[in-house]
């Protein structure tokens, strides 16, 4: 199917189930002194609206762009938040007889319908099934919270390349939560019969416009500059993850083969590597960082009421916390590990001044950054599970879009001076090498030309020892541009 039509379709959708589920936490809200099970039936058809709307909102974000980091980005939260929401409707284990389904139980028997009961128990089996099959914890905790290795978030996002897959996890899911609201939809009806009075409710109807959405959408040569970084950012994160990997490759041969050329593990050639691995695991944080700020510009731009404005632009917050808690820490523990600690010793006394204004600098953004807010924009529920829906959706409604978009200027800014003090950081080191000693590249090389040696009189494959040597030149090629 053309993907206007789906965008089209999606669109549609997300009118609709806006205004239903604005309208079910109104009723939910009316019904709670009047009748419980009512309330708490009401309360699980929101939930379930909410899943239908999140999803949406991120396959018609995957659906518009036309970058293929994008897309990857897409996937990875489609199956993210399906997470979350999964969570907070069935739960895991011995919690989900608990959970909000779980309780839905018992409303069910209670009424005595055979029917239902019966379709009840399909729903749940075909909810396992889908747990089993189609969470990916892995991926979901990499999407939200990055990884001090961030090879890891590189290798596990540039697997993900089939829209069609994506589609097909949407409907799956798509399917199973319709035939949740059918459900929840006729015990509501068959509870409000027999309910004595009908409640007055007040809709919240400047969640469903997008009267909010102009005042920043009108900007288009804002929209325009999104477009234009994203290929660029794009490739330059493919080139330092693949330097990465080269020079990691590299050190876990050399250790393989060490006996034959008498290195230790401890042996200071090892070192050598440490420095450029290091800074560049934080370039690809702070890359990955950056794309996915844009990425989240450019759905928020696509948005066309103010809820999935405030649902895509959260994930700003989301983002930019895990890249903080990673790169310098919120507390006292984060700070002692984190990836800003590990270069420290690295820097020279010429380069003292210009650490020390960034570090300032993340010390000033680091407030803006709610790391407790975050937690509520990602988990629909609190520590003892209870589904906090109602206060969700309200914080989208007084979400400051001029304030988050500002915010993530200055994580634009800072990600500008770091990428140049890194920068400026390996350059002296290499200079510092070079005037320690002149012979440090060369022993170096000296290694990598041992390897090959040992390689050419390998017993392996020709074709393998080829391929072998012909690595570790290119690898002498990019130590050289240190």
């Amino acid at each position: 199917m053309d993907n206007q039509i789906l965008i089209k379709n999606a669109n549609k959708t997300i009118q609709v189930v806006s205004q239903c589920l604005v309208e079910d936490l109104a009723l939910q809200k009316a019904y709670e002194p009047l009748n419980v099970d009512l309330a708490s039936v009401v309360k699980l058809r929101a939930m379930v609206l909410f899943t239908q709307l999140e999803m949406t909102c991120i396959l018609k974000s995957m659906l518009c762009t036309e970058y293929i980091c994008a897309k990857r980005y897409h996937i990875k939260n489609l199956k993210a938040y399906a997470s979350e929401c999964y969570k907070m409707l069935f739960h895991y284990g011995k919690a989900r007889k608990h959970s909000p389904w779980g309780k839905f139980e018992k409303v069910i028997q209670s009424e005595g319908n055979a029917a239902r009961v019966q379709q009840y128990a399909l729903i749940t089996n075909q909810l396992d099934a889908f747990g089993n099959t189609h969470i990916d914890k892995p991926l979901r905790d990499a999407t939200l919270h990055y990884d001090g290795d961030m090879s890891s978030v590189y290798n596990l996002t540039v697997a993900l390349k089939s829209e069609d897959d994506a589609l097909k996890f949407y409907c799956d899911f798509s399917d199973i939560f319709r035939q949740m609201q059918t459900l929840a939809t006729d015990v509501v009806c068959s509870l409000e019969q027999t309910n004595p009075s009908t409640p007055n409710i007040t809709i919240k109807t400047n969640l469903l416009g997008d009267e909010k959405c102009k005042i920043i959408l009108q900007d288009t040569k804002l929209k325009e500059s999104v477009e234009l970084v994203l290929s660029k950012a794009s490739q330059e994160l493919d080139e330092v993850a693949q330097l990465k990997k080269s020079l990691e490759g590299l050190v876990s041969r050399i250790k393989q083969i060490s006996p034959q050329l008498n290195l230790s593990a401890a042996d200071p050639f090892f070192e050598e590597f440490k420095a450029p691995i290091e800074i560049s695991n934080i370039q690809m944080l702070l890359r990955q960082t950056f794309i996915d700020i844009v990425i989240i510009c450019e759905s928020f731009f696509n948005s066309t009421n103010t809820l999935e404005a405030a649902l895509n632009l959260r994930r700003l917050l989301v983002h930019q916390s895990a890249m903080m808690a990673l790169l310098y820490g919120y507390e006292a523990n984060e700070r002692v590990n984190s990836q800003w600690q590990k270069i420290v010793p690295l820097v020279p006394q010429c380069l003292i001044g210009q650490m020390d204004a960034i570090e300032e600098g993340m010390k000033i953004l680091l407030p803006f950054i709610d790391k407790s807010k975050r937690h509520s924009f990602v988990h629909l529920y609190d520590d003892k599970g209870n589904v906090r829906l109602t206060e969700f959706v309200d914080s989208m409604e007084v979400m400051d879009f001029k304030y988050e978009l500002g915010v993530s200027n200055g994580v634009v800014q800072l990600y500008g001076l770091l990428m140049s003090f890194l920068t400026n950081l390996m350059n002296e080191i290499t200079a510092k090498k070079h005037q320690e000693t002149e012979d440090s590249t060369q022993r170096v090389n000296a290694m990598l030309d041992g390897i090959i040696d040992v390689l050419k009189h390998a017993p392996l494959e020709e074709d393998k020892n080829i391929k072998g040597i012909a690595k570790i030149e290119e690898i002498k090629k990019r130590l050289a541009q240190f």
